[in-house]
């Protein structure tokens, strides 16, 4: 089940983390549906490239692949699809209240799933 985005992102270097379970499947972590890979394969530093609530843009693609060359870097899709138009990025976030969106200053929900990813591959992560 790809979206648009998938092609263009595995164009340029990502993989799709698999479920360890079901290595067919894209591996979930409560509602983060996606996660994109790159640099992997060699002791490298991880990075998590999080990106602006517009949404997972071309920029922020295009900055993952070049990270790609030096680290480890994940990516994990927070809302959406992938390149989506950046006012609908805007609404889904907030709609989906992985992010307090009127809140400054606070820990915001989406960073359980992103501390449960990285807890999963065995990092600690206990200043997120």
């Amino acid at each position: 089940m790809g979206t648009w985005g998938d092609a263009r992102i595995t164009q340029i270097g990502f993989q799709i983390m698999s479920d360890a379970a079901n290595p067919s499947q894209p591996a979930e972590f409560n509602r983060v549906r996606r996660v994109y890979v790159t640099g992997t394969g060699r002791k490298s530093p991880k990075v998590i490239l999080l990106y602006e609530i517009s949404g997972l843009r071309d920029g922020a693609i295009l900055l993952g692949a070049a990270l790609g060359q030096s680290f480890e870097v994940y990516m994990p899709l927070l809302f959406g699809v992938a390149r989506q138009g950046p006012g609908l990025g805007n609404r889904q976030a907030c709609k989906t209240e992985l992010f307090k969106c009127n809140d400054w200053n606070t820990r915001h929900p989406i960073m359980l799933n992103v501390k449960l990813e990285f807890q999963f591959h065995g990092e600690k992560l206990e200043d997120l």
